[in-house]
């Protein structure tokens, strides 16, 4: 997450959406960034474990889109 504040140190908090390969959402995980410095950028981690339907009915491939994200300036 980049600040693009001049002075104030903020922090992130939001979601990621993890599609399948028609863009259909499967699953979603949580990112929050705490105390980035104005001006700064730091990454956020993502993970999320999802369990591939038995039938061989779960997605083939997928990929990661940010959702909604929220910044509190501190």
């Amino acid at each position: 997450m980049t600040n693009g504040n001049s002075g104030s140190t903020a922090s992130y908090n939001g979601t990621v959406q993890f599609t399948d390969e028609t863009g259909a959402t499967f699953g979603s995980a949580q990112i929050s960034v705490s105390g980035v410095p104005a001006g700064q950028t730091r990454p956020a981690s993502v993970s999320g474990t999802f369990i591939k339907n038995p039938n061989d009915q779960g997605p083939k491939s997928g990929k990661c889109k940010l959702g909604q994200v929220w910044k509190s300036n501190i």
